[in-house]
């Protein structure tokens, strides 16, 4: 089955003729029509005509590590650290056809992040006082980038790239009491 799809909007105008194995729908005939494809059918409802293979893989994991120390009586160390990451591959073909309606030939995406956490904390007049002290540190860095195609109607830049970095850094210190007034009445207050 013979197809003759035409480029429009370069300097010369071309036709190229390819193969085209397409189910006999309303929707395909329109498509066709309106990217200016002569249109051929052949194959059944349930074929797979998308002109990509599309693709996902992805990993994603991570660490943590929660330690405490004893400095006295009534007073701690702790220390929160992790460490997360991810990475993603995708070619997707959204509009499901052998035409190049709307499909990523790539897009790529990858993320990393350690974060630290200290915190010193205790109780003092006979337990009846709480508090902690701390900070808080994060270092996230990352990147994302692909192609994509779209009818010309919807972009009228083909293929469009994308790319983007990331580096994210967060800093935070805190503190909190908590006094029991007398049994069942506390009252909170931090920073």
């Amino acid at each position: 089955y013979k197809a003759t799809e035409m480029f429009l909007g370069s300097s010369a105008n071309r036709a190229v003729e390819r193969e085209l194995g397409l189910p006999d729908t309303p929707a395909n005939r329109i498509i066709a029509r309106d990217i200016f494809l002569s249109y051929a059918a052949s194959g059944t409802l349930d074929d797979d005509f998308s002109n990509v293979r599309p693709r996902d893989r992805g990993n994603i994991g991570g660490v943590s590590l929660t330690s405490e120390i004893e400095l006295g009586s009534n007073v701690q160390l702790r220390s929160i650290s992790a460490y997360r990451y991810f990475d993603r591959f995708t070619v997707s073909d959204f509009d499901g056809t052998p035409f190049g309606l709307f499909q990523y030939d790539f897009y790529n995406m990858e993320d990393t992040q350690l974060s630290q956490e200290v915190h010193v904390l205790g109780t003092a007049l006979g337990e009846r006082l709480d508090w902690i002290a701390g900070h808080y540190y994060s270092d996230e860095r990352g990147w994302e980038g692909g192609e994509n195609r779209a009818l010309i109607a919807l972009s009228t830049t083909n293929p469009l790239t994308t790319y983007g970095r990331v580096h994210n850094i967060a800093r935070g210190i805190f503190g909190q009491v908590t006094y029991e007034v007398f049994d069942g009445f506390s009252l909170t207050g931090g920073l």
